[in-house]
This record gives structure tokens, C-alpha cells and sequence, in this order.
């Protein structure tokens, strides 16, 4: 189970970051100075007016890159990022024909958690009102899916960050965004029975993590939850179980309460559908807040559901 999480792999390209004094970011690598040099190229579209990208073929002695991205100043023509990445070129024309974009590769996608993913992404991460960048170095997300390198702007340069690549290394897709609480969140998962949904504030231009949740079937059809939440400084940790969601369209829904509404401070609640298993069940509802204490006749189980 836990053996996903912690497959985060980091980009293993065997380079060496280097700031130049001008104040761009270039990555040296094995790459042999032949493929380096080769004029063949295919253009990311357009998605600044002050930068734009171009994916150069090439061949890494190594085996695990296959291309080069670079990030090009728009009004002076230097390299911002030249970045080594194993990507599938044909793979992306493939998709590039679909959105009508004739040979350039496509930008900006990212549908979450499995979806199409570009190979650039430009955003602000870190909530300065200032936008950053994410290249894709290969498929070391959850699953083989994507991953990406992270860089956010700083003055007139890109500047590499450790903490908002490892959010983009062994998750499900690209990290998500969430401008008005300005969070980000990530998930990963291990089989169909277990995942994990993880949070996180931005202090000093880093990710930190303030809330994790995991989730688990258990042997009694239900989700066993471990909520962990940063308090005053410290992780506090909860253990529950919830109710499983009601789906009407799926084969075997479960025979659950599947949604409530409650109105903030009173006590009581509406139930808008029940799925019984049996007739002769007797259901016995008492909220507290987003707390629900089901009590069923024969069995005598407690369950607590809370809204996440």
C-alpha cells in the first residue's frame, strides 16, 4: 500500500543544474553535442506573450531522455530552461491533430487525475501573482502517468524548486491548484481499495503539507479513514469509518444513506435518499454538526460520517 507513495521518483537524469550569470537556467547532460546540435524541432504552442518552447529530438547515451525542451526569452531570444525529457513525440502530433494545431504540440493541459496531460504547463503555483513553469521529464507519476519538473519565477528567471517537483513526481497527474483558498492538493492510490488525498499551504515559496487523508475498504463494505491535519504546528491524527458514497447508475449500488443536508449550526438533518438492504432495518439518526450515528437494530454498529 505504502509502497506507492513512497515511489516518488526524482528526475535521475544524470545533469547538473547551472545558473548563468545572466540569469538563465541551463541543464547540462550526457546528451550527445551532435543531438544537441540538430536543427529538427517541433514548436509548443503559443502560451505567453513573453516566452515561448520548442522540443528538440535527441539522443541521451544513458537511454532515458529522448528530447530536449527549451523555454525561450520572446523579445531576446536567450534559453531560459533547456531541460532533458523522455516524451512520445508522435504521441503528441497524435494530439496536436485532434485540437486542430497542426504541428505544434499542445500546452496548458492538465485533466486530473488520468486525463491528457501537456507537456508544458504554465501557472502560478505558488500564489505571487507571478506565473510559473512545469515541464514534463518523463512518466514517473502513479501508474507510469506523467511527471514534471517545477520552476517558478523569480525576477526575470526560472529558478528550479526541489518541493513543487516532488509534488509532481509519483502522484496521479499534475498537482492541483486551488487559487481561492490557495492550496494545492495531490493524489496517489495503490489498487482500487486504498488512496490517499494530501493538501498543502505554500509558506516561503514551499509546499507544506497541512492535512492528509487516507482511505480504505475494509471487510465490512466500509471506508476506514485516517485523517491527519496540521494544528498549532503539529499533525493531529483521527481514525474513522464513513459510509460508502451511493452511486445510482453503478451495477451494485450499496444500500446506504448517500447524502445529507444540514444547516450549519442546528441540529437536525434531512435525508434526501435511503437504499435499505433489508426492510427490517430500523435507522436511528442523531447529528451533531457533520456527525451521524447510525445505529442499526440487529447489528448495533456504530458508524461516524463527517464531511470531509
Amino acid at each position: 500500500m505504502s509502497s506507492n507513495i513512497l515511489s516518488k521518483v526524482l528526475f535521475k537524469r544524470a545533469f547538473r543544474a547551472t545558473t548563468i550569470a545572466s540569469g538563465f537556467l541551463v541543464f547540462t547532460s550526457t546528451l550527445s553535442a551532435t543531438a544537441q546540435a540538430s536543427n529538427q524541432h517541433y514548436q509548443i504552442e503559443e502560451f505567453s506573450d513573453d516566452y515561448s518552447a520548442i522540443i528538440i529530438p535527441a539522443e541521451d547515451e544513458d537511454g532515458e531522455s529522448n528530447s530536449i525542451i527549451k523555454v525561450i526569452n520572446a523579445k531576446t531570444g536567450q534559453t531560459m530552461i533547456s531541460q532533458p525529457a523522455s516524451l512520445d513525440i508522435e504521441y503528441e502530433l497524435d494530439n496536436s491533430k485532434e485540437r486542430q494545431l497542426s504541428d505544434k504540440i499542445s500546452a496548458n493541459i492538465a485533466n486530473r487525475y488520468y486525463g491528457e496531460h501537456s507537456v508544458l504547463i504554465y501557472d502560478d503555483f505558488n500564489f505571487d501573482n507571478q506565473k510559473d513553469l512545469a515541464l514534463r521529464d518523463g512518466r514517473n507519476g502513479c501508474y507510469g502517468g506523467p511527471s514534471y519538473q517545477v520552476y517558478l519565477k523569480k525576477d526575470n528567471t526560472f529558478i528550479h524548486s526541489d518541493g513543487f517537483t516532488d509534488l509532481a513526481q509519483g502522484y496521479c497527474g499534475f498537482f492541483g491548484i486551488d487559487k481561492d483558498s490557495e492550496t494545492l492538493n495531490t493524489m496517489t492510490k495503490s489498487g482500487a481499495a486504498w488512496h490517499q488525498f494530501s493538501e498543502y499551504k505554500v509558506i516561503n515559496d514551499e509546499p507544506v503539507v497541512v492535512r492528509i487523508i487516507e482511505e480504505e475498504w475494509n471487510n465490512r463494505s466500509l471506508l476506514s479513514i485516517t485523517e491527519s491535519k496540521k494544528i498549532k504546528g503539529k499533525m493531529k491524527v483521527e481514525n474513522y469509518e464513513m459510509l460508502p458514497p451511493y452511486v445510482e447508475q453503478a451495477e451494485n449500488p450499496f444500500p446506504y444513506i448517500y447524502m445529507l443536508t444540514v444547516d450549519n449550526d442546528k441540529k437536525w438533518c434531512s435525508i434526501v435518499s435511503i437504499k435499505m438492504a433489508a426492510s427490517n432495518y430500523i435507522m436511528l439518526l442523531q447529528m451533531r454538526r457533520a456527525e451521524l450515528s447510525c445505529f442499526m437494530k440487529d447489528s448495533l454498529t456504530m458508524i461516524k460520517q463527517r464531511k470531509h
